[in-house]
């Protein structure tokens, strides 16, 4: 979340630019690009889970003054971020996925709309997906 990007982008960079694989004694290079999209539902699935695992060891929003006070961070929330991605498939197993105004203007797909508050240092205070036919209010 410190330098967000796609599941391509995020597969090429653990592929060319970073030592994690030799820390987790992973080869990504023979990692296959739709393994990235696998773990990407799976962490999904389990984001509340994985959230209240983060807030019971200090790094959830409830935790922010812990990271605050390491980083001397400021609470002003600075930026709520709102973008859309659509599917190119039919997109039933998401439930959320749902016709709606797409930025790419594709009518034909279900999309679903993301949000994301970031502080004034650009840390990610919270994240949440939408219903793509809705238009969230900040």
């Amino acid at each position: 979340m410190a330098a967000p990007g796609s599941e391509l982008s995020t597969w090429q960079w653990v592929r060319s630019r970073s030592a994690l694989g030799e820390l987790l004694d992973t080869d990504f290079e023979a990692m296959p690009l739709v393994r990235i999209y696998r773990v990407s539902d799976l962490l999904l699935r389990h984001r509340d889970a994985i959230e209240t695992a983060l807030h019971a060891l200090g790094l959830g929003p409830t935790g922010f003054a812990r990271i605050q006070n390491l980083f001397s961070l400021t609470t002003t929330v600075t930026l709520y971020d709102l973008t859309n991605t659509y599917f190119e498939g039919t997109g039933d197993e998401n439930p959320k996925a749902a016709r709606g105004r797409s930025k790419e203007k594709r009518t034909d797909c279900p999309l679903v709309t993301l949000g994301m508050v970031l502080d004034s240092s650009g840390f990610v205070r919270k994240s949440k997906m939408f219903a793509g036919n809705a238009c969230p209010r900040a």
